[in-house]
């Protein structure tokens, strides 16, 4: 009598799983905003190229602006939607304004002394084409926020803020970015 090798079965939920992986694997280039070989997204506005002009700051900050369009560069050129590039070759420009900073106390030593405050920057932006001056997209009201100790030498809070400042500028950027390209 010859024994036949044990062999494992296939159970319908078995193909059910594979053919699940097998059709997710098949999707998730294509629905995921990736793209193989390098390629960048492509918009239906069909602007790839775009300038960044100063930043309009309506607050006593000034650097803001400075960090701000530094950061701002970063998240467009990294993520590929669009390079930013000087007037000239730019088929759209990106307005950008700092509207509002504002310092609020959150928690308090005493009466009177807080250990942390917060530092809230409200920016606004317009992406236009140059050609007809239309509105691609635009992004009212963007909000990021930061603590920061408020605590030690005045030295010591300065250098606090101006840390909190970066990184509020930072997580902006990535806002502002985030939402003009969800429009696409």
């Amino acid at each position: 009598m010859t024994r036949r090798p044990n062999r494992p079965r296939t159970t319908p939920l078995m193909v059910l799983f594979l053919l699940a992986v097998l059709t997710g694997a098949g999707f998730f280039p294509a629905g995921c905003g990736y793209s193989f070989l390098g390629e960048a997204q492509r918009h239906p506005s069909g602007i790839r190229r775009v300038t960044l002009p100063p930043i309009q700051n309506q607050t006593t900050y000034t650097t803001l602006t400075y960090s701000l369009t530094n950061n701002l560069i970063h998240h467009f050129n990294r993520s590929k939607t669009f390079r930013m590039v000087d007037p000239p070759d730019a088929q759209a420009v990106l307005d950008v304004q700092i509207v509002s900073l504002a310092l609020e106390g959150a928690s308090r030593i005493s009466v009177g002394e807080s250990a942390s405050r917060r530092v809230v920057v409200t920016a606004s932006a317009v992406l236009k084409r140059l050609d007809t001056g239309e509105t691609v997209s635009e992004v009212r009201n963007a909000t990021a926020l930061w603590w920061y100790s408020s605590t030690g030498s005045q030295d010591n809070i300065e250098a606090n803020l101006n840390d909190a400042l970066e990184e509020v500028t930072l997580r902006l950027a990535e806002t502002i970015h985030d939402r003009l390209v969800e429009a696409f």
